[in-house]
């Protein structure tokens, strides 16, 4: 009875310990992905204990240079795609068609008139958005207002069009005044819905119809004045 019930025992705990390794090797290896993966979560005590395990998992990945094979890694296969997608497409394009070398900027940022970017969509863009923050908070010519929302869409039957999320829209433009607005939506666009008493199917065609016409209608109100 005795060694039969440690068998299960010990075979929990191999696993256990396979698992806290992969996780260990995982977070040495990429230090820069589990950064990514503590700054997503949400703020508090969730990125908090994240951050409790990241910090100190990519400080000694980083003096340790582990994290370096799998970047060179990464970089030689990004050299590679490149020169895939360039040998696909370059011939293609006709010489006329191709865009300037370089594009003027209207203005350039300070910290009197930073760039203003707002950030809108469903939960996806919250992932995003921390990360916009993380990256561009600190500077002092940049300031981004994150305002995705768990569950959203244009077509998810929890937000009225009209009376929600124009009226959100007009309102955030109106305060933010915004120089860029960086959209995520669609992860919640599969459930049923009406229009007008009008059912529609995700993926039908008057489905895809409304969903057209409110992207045009919620740009207009993202582009206003």
């Amino acid at each position: 009875m005795t060694e039969t019930s440690r068998t299960p025992r010990r075979r929990a705990a191999r696993i256990l310990g396979l698992l806290v390794l992969t996780l260990l090797g995982a977070s040495l290896l990429a230090p820069d992905a589990l950064d990514s993966w503590a700054d997503g979560r949400d703020p508090g005590w969730e990125r908090t204990l994240a951050r409790v395990w990241a910090d100190p998992a990519g400080d000694l990945a980083r003096r340790l240079a582990l994290d370096v094979p799998l970047r060179e890694l990464a970089d030689l296969l990004d050299g590679v795609g490149s020169e895939v997608a360039r040998s696909a497409v370059v011939p293609a394009v006709r010489p006329e068609a191709r865009a300037p070398p370089t594009t003027v900027a209207p203005w350039a940022a300070t910290s009197e008139r930073p760039l203003r970017i707002l950030a809108v969509g469903d939960s996806l863009m919250l992932d995003l958005q921390y990360g916009m923050e993380r990256e561009l908070d600190p500077r002092m010519d940049v300031v981004v207002e994150g305002r995705g929302a768990l569950g959203f869409g244009f077509t998810v039957p929890h937000w009225d069009w009209e009376d929600d999320v124009l009226t959100d829209y007009y309102r955030l433009v109106a305060e933010i005044s915004p120089d860029v607005v960086v959209v995520m939506i669609g992860a919640n666009e599969f459930e049923e819905y009406a229009v007008n008493g009008e059912d529609l199917t995700p993926g039908g065609r008057r489905w895809r119809e409304v969903l057209f016409e409110r992207a045009d209608e919620a740009i207009d109100h993202w582009k206003a004045d």
